[in-house]
């Protein structure tokens, strides 16, 4: 039964509305419908519908936290100083997502745009399209950022002394390089505060496994193209190394397994190659004994590996082998019916 208070707000004409809470919780109930991940289009569609409601709406779809999630994109056609104005409006101040796609932009104005997204965090850049002064100049611009995509047809000393001086980097992915001859790629041993590494292989260069054995806290790592000669087991040291990931194997012989064997910190292992040259009764000297995820994908029958994946299964969370793309993948009950 209704109460006479409430009869009487009722009766008044009082009716409960959104705006009554405070700013800062409106901004937070409306971050919620930019969690999804979404294109730069559609993320400004739907901060435009926001602002159509009231006029106090309008003024909070304006609001840095409104767009932290937004994916900023920046190519030769924002990047002219007309544009500048709306790359720079305050509202994107907490961006943490930040692309620079290709072209060479306009000396000076990519500095500034990096001053204005002092919260970014993650950014992915082809550093081809910088200018000589602004690679530089890249620790300056990317102090603060946490994660970082990097590519580029070519890398120099200066780009990559760079990067290896971010003060705050965890995730660093390097793919598509060409390094410049004479560059020392000794420097990456200054990342201590790595936590994830991305890295495609180039020709022509040794022992980048030794560099990354003396990264302390990298808790995963992504290799593809591993050249044969590199020495997995110099891996064994990180401690902290759970994620282990081999894409784009020409192949795996004897000797990769039996490194694989010392990296007995390992939880999750992926290995995917093009060509696998030896008998897969072969199996590990002393199976991973903290692995929960195995992925295994190679061009040859998936029972094959079943003598292989034997002693792994007891511990064993997920599996996943596929015996190349164009075959299906078997499942742990498949797999336990063929032992």
């Amino acid at each position: 039964m209704m109460s006479s208070d409430s009869k009487s707000t009722t009766s008044a004409g009082f009716c409960p509305n959104i705006n009554f809470l405070p700013s800062e919780v409106l901004v937070h109930i409306m971050c919620f419908v930019f969690k999804d991940d979404l294109f730069e289009e559609e993320y400004e569609k739907r901060a435009g519908d926001i602002s159509l409601v009231c006029k106090q709406w309008q003024q909070l779809s304006h609001d840095p936290s409104v767009w932290e999630d937004y994916p900023m994109t920046l190519d030769e056609d924002n990047f002219f100083p007309q544009k500048i104005k709306k790359l720079v409006h305050p509202k994107f101040s907490r961006i943490r997502e930040l692309f620079f796609l290709g072209g060479m932009y306009p000396p000076h104005y990519t500095h500034i745009v990096f001053s204005c997204f002092q919260g970014c965090s993650n950014c992915s850049l082809l550093v081809n399209t910088f200018s000589e002064s602004e690679r530089s100049n890249l620790a300056q611009m990317l102090k603060s950022i946490k994660r970082l995509t990097f590519s580029g047809y070519l890398i120099n000393n200066y780009v990559f002394q760079s990067v290896c001086n971010l003060p705050k980097l965890e995730e660093l992915e390097i793919h598509e390089p060409v390094f410049k001859s004479g560059l020392s790629f000794q420097s990456i041993t200054k990342l201590t505060t790595l936590k994830c590494l991305k890295f495609q292989f180039p020709s022509g260069v040794n022992n980048y496994l030794l560099l990354f054995s003396e990264l302390p806290n990298l808790k995963r790592i992504e290799l593809t193209g591993l050249p044969l000669r590199e020495n997995i087991s110099l891996l064994a040291k990180l401690t902290k190394l759970k994620v282990l990931k081999f894409f784009s194997l020409d192949f795996i012989d004897h000797v990769f397994i039996d490194k694989l064997s010392t990296l007995t910190q390992i939880q999750t292992l992926t290995i995917e190659c093009s060509y696998t040259p030896f008998d897969y009764s072969y199996t590990l000297s002393q199976p991973l004994p903290k692995l929960t995820k195995l992925t295994i994908d190679a061009p040859i029958p998936a029972e094959h590996f079943i003598s292989f994946l034997t002693p792994f299964l007891p511990k064993l969370e997920y599996i996943c082998v596929r015996g190349g793309r164009d075959l299906p993948a078997l499942s742990r009950p498949q797999i336990e019916e063929m032992i």
